[in-house]
């Protein structure tokens, strides 16, 4: 016995939109039909369909041709979630609280591994502390002083290992007077340290003294 053809013409019923006729109609190929559905059906708004509403069956044709208008795909979508309810998310009802830990420890854990990155290439910057002003006579000019560090014998420079008041780098402190790096040193051991560079003037090419 032959399965009878498919209707030419459906009738709108109560309840009905075009995805659920699409269902009905077209089974195993509910979006397929859908589309065809509009394509042979042009009307402003396909959400609006009206009890007793005469639609034509979509040909392959209809069926081939993709749907262009963007109201017409948000109306589909619509349509969809009206006849597909989303489920439930998981763990809706846990409350927000216990997973905050977790996020924070995350957070925690990004930013300590960026700080770990960076360590390598910048010291940090130790309190400021100001110098006696002791300058000049064997000692560098004053406004080397202020130009370098302005006093702060605990100076960081962020781009290079030059640090303390006179602003020496590692090599040219050479681990002076078993510090480090000038820095770490008294200023007394700081200004000894620029009296034998600066050489009563000697030396002046150290600071590019102009």
């Amino acid at each position: 016995m032959l399965a009878a053809p498919p209707p030419a013409v459906i009738v709108v019923q109560p309840g009905d939109n075009l995805w659920k006729i699409a269902e009905q109609h077209g089974p195993t190929e509910v979006g397929t039909y859908w589309r065809g559905l509009i394509n042979a059906n042009p009307m402003p708004d396909p959400s609006l369909l009206t009890v007793g509403q005469k639609l034509h069956a979509p040909t392959a044709a209809d069926k081939a041709r993709p749907v262009n208008l963007p109201h017409i795909a948000k109306a589909a979508v619509v349509q969809h979630a009206a006849t597909h309810p989303v489920q439930a998310k998981v763990h809706t009802s846990v409350p927000i609280e216990k997973y905050a830990p977790v996020y924070k420890r995350t957070f925690q854990h990004k930013r300590t591994y960026k700080h770990v990155i960076k360590a390598p290439t910048q010291r940090t910057q130790p309190p400021a502390v100001q110098s006696s002003g002791a300058c000049g006579g064997d000692l560098p000019p004053c406004f080397v002083v202020q130009r370098e560090s302005r006093g702060n014998i605990r100076a960081e420079n962020p781009t290079s290992t030059a640090s303390g008041k006179w602003q020496f780098v590692d090599g040219t402190w050479n681990n002076y007077g078993g510090y480090h790096h000038a820095s770490d040193a008294p200023e007394s051991v700081q200004d000894a340290r620029a009296r034998e560079v600066w050489a009563g003037g000697a030396g002046a090419s150290a600071w590019a003294v102009r």
